[in-house]
């Protein structure tokens, strides 16, 4: 079975280890006094909350995952992230993209490289009457900033809506999507539709596991059909750490993702008004 080469992989281990001690020494550094804040986990869903994270402060999601997929024996591993920074309780941005996508071919062949960075503008609109649940909109573009051989080498303009319910110890993410793409090939829409249900379930204080359908359909294109499973633990209310794995439900779709990562609320920026 094709892995990540030994060269590949103390590039991954390195950058991991040199984010983890980054990460620790910045919460250690920019610790608060009184109030203790908490990190707001968007991975490892496809689907994000209409929740933002706190305001002024830099949260920072890091992680590593590694897909088969199901018609050949091609594996893709990559290194995402992604950058949270909300200006108040109802609107932040987001950049996120991959650090390193490795593609191992099944005849031995491998491209390697950065990936394309994609920056969101988040809107959270918290609904009258109901404090447990919220609206949210993304809206952004995938901009291609990717080697020619790993990324789309076009822009990609994107939206998102998000209804978002808490039910005591259960919530509950809905995510609809619209991709407007900047190339398709010859018979192949360039409107993309996304789709996501997901919701997680707190065991205990620190426990929590979360289960997601997800989905994307495109003229052309067979749809993509994954679930998801994962589990996530708050080391502190600050740092949370999450491991899973997904599988293609389709014949367009993966065979499996296996992933594990954290999110780390950083340093402040400013202090809320």
């Amino acid at each position: 079975m094709p892995i990540i080469r030994h060269a590949q992989l103390h590039h991954i281990i390195l950058l991991l280890t040199c984010g983890i001690l980054t990460l620790g020494e910045l919460v250690l550094s920019g610790s608060c006094l009184g109030r203790e804040l908490n990190a707001t986990p968007y991975r490892p869903t496809l689907s994000n909350p209409a929740q933002l994270s706190v305001p002024g402060y830099v949260e920072m999601e890091m992680g590593w995952q590694s897909l088969k997929e199901k018609a050949t024996d091609d594996y893709r591993h990559t290194v995402p992230y992604l950058f949270k920074l909300a200006f108040s309780d109802y609107i932040g941005l987001l950049i996120g993209g991959d650090t390193l996508i490795v593609n191992d071919f099944d005849q031995g062949s491998t491209l390697a490289g950065f990936g394309d960075l994609t920056p969101l503008l988040k809107f959270n609109i918290p609904l009258p009457h109901v404090s447990t649940s919220a609206l949210g909109l993304e809206m952004g573009a995938k901009l291609p900033t990717a080697p020619r051989t790993i990324g789309s080498k076009h822009t990609d303009f994107l939206v998102t809506g998000i209804y978002s319910v808490g039910v005591g110890s259960l919530g509950f993410d809905i995510n609809l999507g619209y991709t407007r793409l900047g190339g398709a090939s010859g018979g192949e829409g360039k409107n993309q539709l996304f789709w996501a249900l997901s919701t997680a379930y707190g065991l205990t204080t620190r426990w929590s596991v979360s289960g997601e359908l997800a989905g994307t359909t495109r003229h052309g294109i067979k749809p993509f059909t994954q679930f998801l499973g994962s589990t996530s633990y708050f080391f502190t209310p600050r740092i949370v750490g999450d491991t899973g794995m997904a599988f293609g439900l389709n014949g367009a779709s993966q065979e499996w993702t296996i992933f594990a990562g954290m999110t780390v609320l950083l340093g402040k920026v400013w202090e809320k008004n």
